[in-house]
C-alpha cells in the first residue's frame, strides 16, 4: 500500500515547489535541497547501501571479492562487466544504486530539473497570494485519477520488483 501512496507524496513535495524557489532563489534552493536530499543520499550509500550489496555478494553470487575491491570493481564498476555477469534481482551494470533511498534522488532530480526549467522561462510564480483559490474538489479527482491510470499503466510492463536505470543512473 506504501508504495502507492509515493505518487501522492511526490506531488506534496512538487506543489511546496515554487514556494520554495520563489522564497530562496536558485542558489539557495539547490543548497538547501542537497542539504535535505544529497547529503543523506551520500551517507546511505556509502555506510548502508554498499556493505548490503557487498554482503548480498559474497553471500547468493559467491564471489571471493574483499570490501573494497567489490566496491571499486563491481559497485561502482571501475573494471569491465564480467563476462559471466547474471543476477536475477541486482540486474543493473553496475551494482551502484541507490537501493530504497531512490525516492531522496528523485527528489533531488526533480529540484535540479525544476531549477532548469525556472531558469529557462524566468518566470516568478506566486503561490501564496491571497487572491489565488486552491483547487477544486474535481481537479484534485481529476489528478488522482490520471495518476492511477498511469500508474496501472506503467505496471503492466514493469512489475514492482522490476529496477532499472535511466541514463545509467537515475533508479527506476
Amino acid at each position: 500500500m506504501f508504495v502507492k501512496n509515493m505518487g501522492l507524496f511526490f506531488l506534496i513535495s512538487a506543489y511546496f515547489m515554487p514556494l520554495s524557489y520563489d522564497k530562496k532563489g536558485a542558489k539557495k534552493f539547490l543548497k538547501s535541497r542537497c542539504n535535505m536530499y544529497l547529503i543523506p543520499m551520500i551517507l546511505g550509500l556509502f555506510f548502508i547501501i554498499l556493505p548490503l550489496h557487498y554482503f548480498y555478494n559474497v553471500n547468493f553470487r559467491h564471489n571471493s571479492y574483499n570490501f573494497l575491491e567489490y566496491a571499486k570493481y563491481i559497485f561502482f564498476g571501475l573494471r569491465d562487466k564480467p563476462q559471466n555477469w547474471y543476477d536475477k534481482w541486482l540486474t543493473v551494470w553496475p551494482d551502484l544504486k541507490f537501493a530504497h533511498l531512490w525516492f531522496l534522488e528523485h527528489l533531488l532530480v526533480y529540484s535540479v530539473a525544476y531549477t532548469l526549467i525556472r531558469k529557462i522561462v524566468k518566470k516568478t510564480i506566486i503561490i501564496s497570494n491571497p487572491d489565488t483559490k486552491p483547487p477544486t474538489l474535481p481537479i484534485i479527482l481529476l489528478c488522482v485519477a490520471l495518476l492511477s491510470i498511469v500508474t496501472f499503466v506503467v505496471r503492466i510492463w514493469y512489475h514492482l520488483d522490476f529496477w532499472g536505470a535511466l541514463l545509467g543512473f537515475i533508479q527506476l
